[in-house]
């Protein structure tokens, strides 16, 4: 099977929250949390997209199926990102950076492409923003 080279891009896919709990859309709702300081470290962009426990894209209501770098996304005063995995909508607010997920079991692929050369000789020197568990995001 063909696969990009590491120096192209580089794949982590996630099926548990931080804490170690499987990912369930019917169970909950998940943020992604960038700080200011420490947003992917890829050269050209970045990515993360939802797949359900078959390993398909999610259909949803606003037709999206990735977010990164390249959306239009909202940051916080303080530079720092916050992604919103659900099910149902945040709300219009935070609608910009709501990556839908289904009502039940998924997993969320992270792409970067062209990791920058300190991430290719330690890859463990970036500390990748796993899904965190979080209540009802809904004002």
């Amino acid at each position: 099977m063909g696969a990009l080279p590491p120096q192209e891009a580089t794949y982590y896919t996630y099926f548990n929250d931080a804490d170690g709990g499987v990912l369930d859309g019917s169970q909950a709702s998940y943020t992604i949390h960038f700080d200011a300081d420490g947003f992917s470290p890829a050269q050209a962009f970045w990515s993360y997209t939802i797949y359900n426990a078959e390993r398909y894209l999610v259909q949803n209501p606003i037709d999206r199926y990735a977010i990164g770098d390249r959306n239009e996304l909202i940051y916080n005063e303080d530079g720092s990102l916050d992604i919103y995995l659900s099910y149902e909508s945040p709300g219009d607010d935070l609608l910009p950076n709501w990556l839908p997920i289904p009502n039940g079991q998924f997993d969320v692929t992270a792409r970067l492409y062209m990791p920058e050369p300190a991430f290719l000789a330690n890859p463990a020197s970036w500390n990748d923003p796993k899904p965190i568990k979080v209540s009802i995001l809904k004002k």
